[in-house]
């Protein structure tokens, strides 16, 4: 239900980045509150069409569609090294309890 990229295995990241389809993204935004969970979008609208891209450069919806794909679909659940093994299997169970709650449809890139 969810897309996960390959990494190169060489970062530490702070945040974990879950693909959704569109449709449910801010259900699940709003279900993993709910439950505690810390979760943010953290670009809401591509870079491309910020006000300064658009005057400056005439930028359009439409000029980079998988950049306004993923800015549809993507948000950020904790998951760093600091976290420990208990609130990681919880960040995790809250994500697919989310999704099925919200009834996420399987994900296909």
């Amino acid at each position: 239900r969810v897309w996960v990229g390959e990494g190169d295995g060489g970062s530490a990241n702070a945040v974990f980045t879950v693909r959704v389809v569109a449709e449910v993204r801010d259900r699940v935004v709003e279900g993993l509150r709910e439950r505690g969970v810390g979760v943010a979008v953290y670009y809401p609208r591509p870079v491309h069409l910020e006000p300064v891209m658009v005057e400056r450069w005439g930028y359009k919806e439409g000029d980079c569609p998988r950049a306004e794909r993923a800015a549809r679909e993507v948000l950020s659940v904790p998951m760093d090294a600091f976290l420990s093994g208990e609130d990681t299997e919880y960040v995790v169970k809250m994500l697919v309890e989310t999704l099925d709650e919200v009834g996420c449809p399987q994900y296909v890139p």
